[in-house]
């Protein structure tokens, strides 16, 4: 666990170089981060993250059950709301979850969190188009 860690903070991946300028573009956002696994038997972590302490932290069941399901969460907690939306490759099949949380604001809602998370990850399909790439360094 903590050589997992240790490599992935010490390489910059592209994954982490996207999550940042997505980030940066969204004020709304308090965290930004992406979970993956390096292959469809590897062990989910988070390669990426707005909090440098979340990365390597291993996938909770809920991360899990919606990279299966392909379904969005979206709950409402006390610092605001937060998100999961699964990412998706150019084949449409799910590579990574990505999680975020919402500043609070007015006439905010569930539906309009949902739209906005859902276009927060679209920007970021537009980045990350594979597995493969999610663990590439920036180089």
């Amino acid at each position: 666990m903590k050589l997992i860690v240790f490599l992935l903070a010490a390489v910059s991946l592209i994954a982490q170089k996207a999550v940042d300028d997505v980030a940066a573009r969204h004020p709304e956002l308090t965290m930004l981060e992406v979970a993956a696994a390096p292959s469809d038997t590897g062990e989910c972590r988070t390669i990426a993250s707005t909090l440098a302490r979340e990365i390597g932290r291993k996938c909770d069941g809920d991360e899990l059950a919606l990279m299966k399901s392909d379904k969005v969460a979206v709950d409402k907690e006390k610092e605001g709301f937060d998100a999961t939306v699964p990412l998706h490759d150019g084949s449409r099949a799910v590579i990574a979850v990505v999680n975020m949380t919402f500043k609070p604001a007015p006439g905010q809602s569930r539906a309009t969190v949902m739209t906005q998370a859902q276009q927060i990850v679209a920007e970021l399909e537009t980045r990350l188009k594979s597995r493969r790439q999610l663990f590439e360094s920036a180089r």
